[in-house]
């Protein structure tokens, strides 16, 4: 289990070993991304509890990416989800697909280049928005 914090401050990663071929972690085949990493896209920040910019980009430059290229990634959303604006019609993914065709991962050679990212590509407003925000944050209506 990876902590991943970024779409929430409790976002974890889950990443599989195949343990009939090996014991360390040089063996992993897959992460299960949840809301960080999706296929084409990373986990909106702009929601009630969500992480900070700097812990979506440690969790992605830090610790996703430094899989190798072949791991693949299994997102917990796809294209439709309003967690994410970019995402693609794939629901799985690789490392290296990321790396090379993600614009989001793309941005991380430093923290100032993701917020720059991030504040030229705000995710887009969708009409429970507002409903969404207030239920999350637990405010009465």
């Amino acid at each position: 289990m990876l902590f991943t914090p970024g779409h929430t401050k409790e976002s974890i990663s889950l990443v599989y070993i195949d343990l009939k071929r090996t014991t360390d972690a040089d063996g992993s085949w897959a992460i299960f991304t949840g809301d960080t990493l999706f296929v084409g896209d990373i986990g909106r920040l702009d929601l009630s509890g969500a992480g900070t910019t700097e812990e979506m980009y440690k969790s992605l430059k830090a610790k996703l990416l430094s899989f190798d290229d072949y791991v693949e990634i299994y997102p917990g959303h796809y294209v439709g989800s309003v967690c994410g604006s970019g995402m693609s019609l794939k629901t799985v993914s690789t490392i290296g697909f990321e790396r090379r065709f993600n614009p989001a991962i793309q941005a991380l050679s430093s923290l100032q280049d993701f917020e720059k990212f991030l504040k030229e590509n705000p995710a887009p407003y969708f009409p429970e928005d507002k409903e969404m925000k207030r239920l999350n944050s637990g405010r009465e209506a």
